[in-house]
């Protein structure tokens, strides 16, 4: 497994989560119950900018939108945005919208290849404060 930094903004209510190096299936879902067992926060912002994903297959994405879709409640409302770079993982990143939207799972999921367009859309104005 590669590293995940995790950090709470709790006025804003974001929790913000870098990922480096290789990350598995396994790992994300290790990540989520985690996140789900502790605090959570109305906006998640998962910089995969620096993880390799190229391990995760198709099935291995449906078992963890179904992972989400079972604990999101608690993020009724929310947003998640992932920040992913090279073709192959937009295109995972892409693949795991439309299996978020068909497991219904309650918050909004985007993804977007650049940190100041997810920041945006997160609704900060100044990406610094994320880097």
């Amino acid at each position: 497994m590669g590293t995940v930094q995790v950090a709470y903004d709790r006025e804003r209510q974001l929790t913000l989560f870098r990922v480096n190096g290789e990350f598995s299936a396994d790992d994300a879902m290790a990540v989520i119950e985690a996140y789900y067992a502790g605090e959570v926060t109305r906006l998640v912002l998962i910089d995969f900018s620096g993880a390799d994903l190229s391990g995760i297959t198709s099935d291995q994405l449906k078992k963890i939108a179904k992972m989400t879709s079972a604990r999101a409640l608690a993020r009724k409302g929310g947003k998640t945005a992932y920040v992913l770079c090279g073709d192959l993982h937009f295109g995972l990143g892409r693949m795991a919208e439309a299996l978020y939207d068909i497991e219904n799972v309650p918050f909004e999921m985007r993804v977007f290849r650049q940190l100041k367009k997810a920041v945006a859309w997160l609704g900060f104005e100044d990406p610094k404060l994320f880097e």
